[in-house]
């Protein structure tokens, strides 16, 4: 009997029970993690890597363009993705699913955390130009919460964008008050557009601008700011809602680059002001910049300046800048933001200019 308990634990000691499988936590989420992580870090490297010179492509090239384009647009919602991503990783000690979903972060939604840093502090008794920019789409805005906008903001000038004739019945009497220089182009569609301004125009304004391939009306006015002539250029590209009209978008930033490069024209403009449809770090806007114009918000603003969606579902989610103020070489700016909401798609941006 002794000899046999011995042996019994001698056998229980030298040969222990095997070991079960460790058991997978939460397999689904991390399945979907590592769905997300992986597409992430596509939609990342992908904004960062591909560059677009905005050449004329057509095929397999512009597909890849635009997929680019859109990489590039919606890359910080890529990296906020990451957030349940990391807690799932961390949760279920997953290291290499955390350094992924870390790394689309850092590339995806650091370049817009890094717009929380102060910035541009404005010097006090400096003559200052004030600009407005206003996308109405079409027209459909509550005028009378504009106009009370307009009255705080006291811009000198203003450019919109999508001016139709029902927004111009609804607007021009009011702002003529104040606004005794105007141009107007309203069309029926999307591409309307009209310049308000309190100073006189210093040459005659321009509809549409001296370059090729525009068949929407970019309104170019002068006026005189502190005793020199400031050019300002109203611009709406078009949406990259089809492929005709992403083909237009990158014709139209190519064309506005190479006025802006032309050092030999004297008609460039000192201002860009307008709707984009593009974010800051897209091809179409990184085109313009190289010829050395900078987004006002991001020399003077807080934040990301998001303007777009604001109607509809879509207000909810983080927007997108995709209008922008860029400035030229002669230009700094005192103070860039975003303004309220008037029952636009769009919200206005208000800047404060002066020379260097």
């Amino acid at each position: 009997m002794t000899r046999r308990f011995a042996s019994d634990r001698y056998l229980r000691v030298t040969n222990p029970p095997p070991k079960t499988a460790r058991t997978t936590r939460y397999p689904i989420f991390i399945a979907i993690s590592w769905c997300a992580a992986i597409g992430g870090l596509c939609v990342a490297l992908s904004a960062v890597l591909w560059h677009d010179g905005l050449q004329r492509v057509s095929g397999g090239w512009l597909v890849l363009h635009y997929l680019a384009f859109m990489c590039q647009t919606f890359a910080y919602h890529a990296g906020l993705a990451m957030v349940p991503v990391v807690l799932v990783s961390v949760l279920a000690k997953r290291k290499w699913l955390l350094l992924i979903a870390a790394i689309v972060f850092a590339i995806g939604a650091g370049p817009e955390m890094w717009t929380l840093r102060p910035r541009f502090q404005p010097q006090p008794g400096r003559p200052k130009l004030t600009l407005m920019s206003i996308n109405l789409m079409y027209g459909k805005g509550d005028a009378s919460m504009l106009l009370a906008q307009i009255e705080r903001e006291s811009p000198d000038v203003i450019v919109f964008q999508e001016w139709t004739p029902e927004g111009a019945a609804l607007l021009r009497q009011s702002l003529a008050w104040t606004f005794a220089h105007s141009v107007e182009e309203p069309r029926d569609d999307a591409f309307g557009q009209a310049v308000f301004s309190r100073r006189a125009f210093v040459e005659q304004p321009k509809v549409y601008p001296p370059l090729d391939g525009f068949h929407e009306p970019q309104i170019s006015i002068t006026v005189e700011h502190d005793g020199t002539p400031m050019r300002i250029t109203n611009v709406h590209l078009l949406p990259p809602v089809s492929g005709s009209y992403f083909v237009q978008q990158r014709h139209g930033a190519s064309e506005l680059a190479r006025w802006q490069a032309d050092a030999a024209r004297t008609d460039r403009p000192d201002v860009l002001a307008g709707d984009f449809n593009a974010t800051h770090g897209s091809g179409i806007i990184s085109a313009i910049r190289a010829t050395g114009m900078r987004d006002a918000q991001r020399e003077a603003g807080w934040w990301r300046g998001s303007t777009w969606p604001r109607v509809g579902t879509l207000a909810y989610v983080p927007g997108l800048q995709l209008d922008h103020v860029l400035l030229g070489s002669r230009i700094t700016c005192d103070g860039a933001r975003v303004g309220d909401d008037f029952g636009s798609d769009h919200r206005p941006v208000i800047v404060r200019l002066r020379w260097k």
